[in-house]
């Protein structure tokens, strides 16, 4: 791989999985005197994770890998309408003309099922899930996914447009009219007061009126797949999607996915919470989602850090099940952080204070 950007690689003992430049390269590594390339595939996107399940005796090994992708393609290609407002989506100006064509990225992560025998690499399934990919587990043939879905909250705008100062001053011309006052009999100071005032509703009038354009779709995360050459898609329903109590949760959505290598075409049990995810735990049982809170108060300077945590029971195969959220002190350097056990979630913590000597962990 010399003289090439790795992105991800992983071996089975007798073989080397590497994902680089856009293809995934088998070969054959033990024993050494046997080193040869046995296949290459093409993958889609920007790779980003690679897992191998060594197959049983005869049995091909499958290999899953994760890469990043252009949601607004899929939307293109399923015929369905671009989210215009939508929290993760950035545009990057093009080179050539700084203002003219700017280039929106919508978040997509794509999943790629393929099965490898001593001579050949099979793609076996083609996932394309909507948001941007935290982390993974897989335990036994399942493989939980977990994602950063894009919130469909309006841009709201908080400064007034040329346009809407015009329409301001002649809504107050307007009600001095109605009200058989002159203009010239009005102190400025009150006059812009007026047109102040007017200019807060009309404001306050367009961001209601984006707000109440929202559909409850537009929350919903996708999920794409390809059969042949055709793209098909379908939204996560709303009895699988949480909304956890005040206090406990961000904007955003995460989206935790369920794959099963033994059954790659079968139902899944995915699900979605409200707010964003930040760090994943998982066992045999339990999957815990958590984010950190930074809550800043400008009135009084104080500041204060929390962490947010998500509970989801996964004991049944094939199912995903929200249990709790809750709050706790502090926020969590990572994964190693969270433990769970015989019902018991364990969180070590860290609080920071303004000096070294104020930081303190807690569990």
């Amino acid at each position: 791989v010399t003289g090439d950007s790795v992105s991800t690689i992983a071996s089975d003992g007798d073989n080397v999985y590497v994902v680089r430049n856009q293809e995934l390269t088998v070969a054959h590594a033990y024993p050494v005197e046997e080193l040869a390339v046995v296949a290459k595939q093409p993958i889609e996107g920007s790779p980003r994770e690679l897992f191998v399940v060594r197959g049983a005796a005869g049995e091909p090994t499958s290999v899953v890998v994760y890469s990043d992708v252009d949601g607004t393609a899929l939307y293109a290609e399923a015929g369905l309408t671009t989210p215009e407002n939508s929290a993760g989506s950035y545009g990057l100006p093009m080179i050539d003309c700084w203002d003219c064509y700017p280039y929106f990225w919508l978040p997509a992560t794509k999943v790629t099922v393929l099965s490898v025998t001593d001579d050949a690499v099979t793609v076996d399934k083609e996932l394309y899930y909507e948001g941007s990919y935290l982390s993974s587990r897989r335990h036994g043939s399942a493989i939980r996914t977990i994602l950063q879905v894009p919130s469909r909250a309006p841009s709201l705008s908080y400064y007034a447009e040329e346009a809407d100062q015009t329409k301001a001053m002649l809504l107050v011309l307007e009600d001095l009219a109605a009200a058989d006052r002159d203009v010239a009999d009005i102190p400025a100071e009150d006059l812009d007061a007026m047109v102040r005032e007017q200019l807060a509703a009309i404001l306050v009038d367009q961001q209601e009126a984006e707000i109440r354009q929202i559909s409850h779709e537009d929350w919903l995360p996708r999920t794409f797949w390809r059969e042949g050459e055709a793209l098909d898609h379908e939204t996560l329903p709303c009895e699988a999607f949480y909304l956890p109590a005040a206090g406990s949760t961000t904007a955003g959505v995460t989206f935790v996915a369920e794959l099963d290598l033994e059954a790659l075409d079968a139902d899944t049990d995915d699900v979605a919470v409200l707010g964003l995810a930040d760090t994943l735990y998982e066992n045999a049982s339990k999957v815990v989602l958590s984010s950190t809170w930074w809550d800043y108060r400008p009135a009084t300077g104080e500041s204060s850090t929390q962490t947010l945590v998500h509970q989801f029971d996964v004991s049944e195969p094939g199912r995903i099940e929200y249990e709790a959220s809750g709050a706790v002190p502090g926020r969590v350097h990572n994964q190693f952080s969270l433990d769970e056990r015989d019902g018991v979630l364990r969180i070590v913590t860290t609080e920071d204070g303004t000096a070294q000597d104020d930081w303190t962990s807690s569990a």
